[in-house]
């Protein structure tokens, strides 16, 4: 019941920051999902941004009050983070673009396969 009273009793400029704040998150989100559908590398930049964005309000809210619910979803935007640089190669991580360009390029186990097998396929003879 608090909660609700509260939520009336919030001023019109607080409001309009709210709105702003959401605005300016789906935007966000929206260049992120566009550059990820179109398969641009910015788009993965995007992603590790959007994702980071809630790690300072993560740590205040521990400062807040500790609880396991919220330690788990700090861990796991952590990890979540973590794992975008590490296999995506972000920001210089493992080598950066060119590592990244490299992995793009290089064949795929299925075309090396192929060609094997293509290899050590005998082509039938032909009588003249």
């Amino acid at each position: 019941m608090r909660l609700i009273e509260g939520a009336f009793s919030v001023s019109a400029n607080a409001l309009i920051w709210i709105a702003l704040g959401v605005l300016l998150y789906a935007l966000l989100q929206l260049t992120e999902a566009t550059g990820l559908w179109l398969l641009k590398r910015w788009g993965e930049y995007v992603a590790v941004i959007g994702t980071s964005l809630f790690l300072p309000l993560e740590i205040y809210e521990l400062i807040e009050k500790i609880t396991v619910i919220r330690i788990g979803a700090l861990l796991i935007n952590i990890v979540a983070v973590i794992y975008l640089v590490w296999t995506k190669r972000l920001f210089g991580a493992r080598g950066g673009r060119a590592a990244h360009e490299a992995e793009r390029h290089s064949e795929s186990v299925l075309e090396v396969e192929q060609a094997a097998l293509k290899a050590s396929t005998p082509v039938p003879a032909t009588t003249d």
